[in-house]
């Protein structure tokens, strides 16, 4: 089966690397892990994409990677959502089995895609990951024309599928639940040897591994960090991730010495480097607002590292509402400052959770396991389109 990703903006967003094979292969992310999983079932996968620093061709992993530059881009737009004609000619003239969309909110070109392919006859499936509905009526009328044209509308959770088949009038038989993965690299190490790789110490090691974004809410833990280790002065707090909030991260830090020299902000990491910071770690702590199903958490579970998340029903998915980790309603200080000293105060409960926690990420939330549905999904919409039952 030969299968075409076409996305609107990269996932290679980390850092400042305008070489595209450095790009590719340091700053991984979940739209090249799924491809990759993808290609090691056999088939032929092809990812188009945009970024406003890389542009060029390349294989990797049994991938081929094509990024074009946009003609335009505004600090104030998403480089991206802006159609780019040169990708759509190349995207139809490698003669795709079938076309994936991901991002449902870039409407515009999405609704583009999406007519191309029904007047050439091959099926497309298209993606949501997160996003608010468009504000303007002519993106409203494009995602609303999109979704209702295309062969089959992926969603991370049941919750989020339902504001659209309600708002836009959805056959629910298109519609299909399928949540991200985790890579296979993400496993429990030994604590004492990482420890000595990342230089990182603390009873207990609280760890955040994600953007850092006003929606995420880093503030918040480095507020409770600092309630808690006035009571458990061995505690540890390390940020990794890059965002708007890294700033005011390190000036809030520095303005309070009760944890300078306590909390680490290391900004951005590589991905292969990530699965040791969090075996690194006892706690691992995301505050989101808002999140349609975030993948590193479940990293965090597949190395054994207790997860505490807000309760959106992404995390109640991950978690069981609570079975296989801590939960806390959004922007509530003193939940999270509870669930965190809960652990701290229970060890054998910390150690059962950590055993827990890995055998349930990998139990439901592997990358193999997603692009297996993919596969079939996309076999299924093939077949649907020949009019086999």
């Amino acid at each position: 089966m030969k299968i075409a990703y076409v996305y609107g903006s990269t996932p290679l967003r980390h850092g400042d690397i305008t070489d595209m094979e450095r790009a590719v292969k340091e700053n991984r992310d979940w739209l090249g892990d799924t491809a990759n999983y993808v290609a090691t079932l056999g088939h032929d996968v092809s990812i188009f994409l945009m970024h406003k620093k890389i542009s060029g061709h390349l294989e990797y992993k049994g991938v081929k990677w094509h990024a074009y530059k946009p003609l335009i881009t505004h600090k104030k737009l998403i480089a991206g959502k802006e159609p780019c004609m040169k990708m759509l000619k190349d995207v139809f003239e490698s003669k795709p089995d079938i076309i994936h969309f991901q991002t449902v909110s870039y409407c515009i070109n999405y609704a583009i895609y999406v007519r191309k392919a029904r007047r050439s006859g091959i099926p497309i499936v298209a993606q949501y990951h997160g996003g608010r509905f468009p504000r303007h009526f002519w993106d409203r009328w494009a995602q609303g024309y999109a979704l209702r044209n295309s062969d089959a509308a992926i969603f991370l959770t049941r919750e989020s599928s339902e504001m659209y088949i309600q708002r836009y009038n959805l056959n629910p038989e298109k519609i299909h639940i399928i949540p991200c993965g985790f890579a296979e690299e993400f496993f429990p190490i030994d604590k004492s040897i990482v420890r000595k790789k990342t230089g990182l110490q603390g009873n207990p090691l609280i760890i955040w591994v994600a953007f850092l974004r006003k929606v995420k809410d880093p503030m918040i833990l480095l507020r409770a960090f600092s309630n808690i280790v006035k009571k458990y002065p061995e505690a540890r707090l390390c940020y990794i991730g890059s965002g708007e909030m890294e700033e005011p991260l390190k000036r809030a830090v520095e303005e309070d010495k009760s944890i300078q020299g306590k909390v680490t902000i290391k900004g951005f990491v590589p991905k292969d480097e990530i699965p040791s910071y969090l075996n690194s770690a006892d706690i691992y702590v995301l505050a989101s607002h808002v999140e349609p199903f975030a993948i590193s958490p479940m990293e965090a579970m597949a190395c054994g590292v207790v997860p505490i998340l807000t309760t959106l029903p992404c995390f109640k998915i991950m978690t069981d509402s609570g079975k296989y980790g801590l939960l806390f309603e959004p922007g509530y200080q003193k939940g999270l400052e509870d669930q965190i000293e809960k652990l701290i105060n229970d060890r054998p409960l910390i150690q059962r959770l950590s055993r827990e926690v890995a055998k349930r990420a990998s139990d439901y939330f592997s990358w193999k396991a997603s692009a297996e549905k993919l596969v079939n999904l996309y076999k299924k919409v093939l077949s649907d389109r020949k009019g086999i039952k």
